[in-house]
């Protein structure tokens, strides 16, 4: 990350770190953890700190944010890792975007790797869809969530940073 992002980013990539490193504490891997109190938490940040990192790449990300990070699976997918699936919602129009986040935590309080995928891209750009109410964002939820094949899904963004495995001492 550039300094400035970075250094406002800090405060915020810190304490992603300790409350996933809380909802990962009790769970074995592949386990979820969705129904951990922290990733709500987690979430709530997340919303802050993503337009930051996808503004080092995506300077329209100056222009947009985050109104919140919606899961619909989570799991803790190794000693210090996690995958968050779901939708988030895009503060300038209120409309809807799949997200996809995998991150891993250091020792102390950081994020040593991440991989950030968002948004459906279009011809036209990235495909936003509307919500009219709570009812209908937990059924686009489900739907996504047993419909979309995160690999192979055509990601408006991606941002991948840092390093996924510790370097041997």
């Amino acid at each position: 990350m550039a300094n400035k992002d970075a250094d406002e980013n800090a405060p915020i990539e810190s304490t992603i770190a300790q409350e996933l490193r809380n909802c990962l504490a009790q769970a074995s891997i592949g386990e979820s953890i969705l129904d951990r109190p922290p990733l709500k938490e987690v979430c709530s940040l997340l919303e802050w700190y993503i337009p930051g990192v996808l503004c080092e790449r995506h300077p329209e990300w100056r222009r947009e944010g985050l109104d919140g990070v919606i899961p619909a699976l989570a799991q803790k997918t190794g000693k210090r890792e996690a995958e968050i699936y779901g939708l988030c919602i895009l503060i300038s129009d209120q409309t809807l975007a799949p997200c996809h986040l995998r991150l891993r935590i250091g020792a102390a309080d950081s994020i040593k790797w991440l991989e950030l995928r968002l948004g459906e891209r279009t011809p036209d750009g990235m495909r936003r869809v509307p919500y009219d109410s709570p009812d209908r964002l937990y059924k686009q939820l489900h739907k996504m969530a047993l419909n979309i094949d995160v690999e192979s899904f055509s990601w408006a963004y991606k941002v991948t940073f840092g390093d996924r495995i510790d370097a041997p001492a």
